[in-house]
């Protein structure tokens, strides 16, 4: 898997994009790997999402303090 797979969603969190959006994103990506198996795009478009969000607010907590 590359990091196509997840960028959007990355590139799109400053403009607050939620969990449905980052889902919907992931899954669209994923359907367009040749080698993915398309009953298993939902399950992993949503575990990919938690663990994008997850790991940018672990990542990004200065950041997001100031933004408040």
């Amino acid at each position: 898997m590359d990091r196509k797979v997840i960028k959007q969603t990355v590139m799109t969190t400053v403009y607050g994009v939620t969990s449905f959006g980052a889902r919907l994103q992931i899954a669209r990506q994923l359907k367009d790997l040749k080698d993915f198996p398309a009953e298993e795009v939902d399950k992993a478009a949503k575990y990919l999402a938690k663990m994008t969000f997850e790991s940018l607010n672990e990542m990004f907590t200065a950041s997001q303090q100031i933004q408040v």
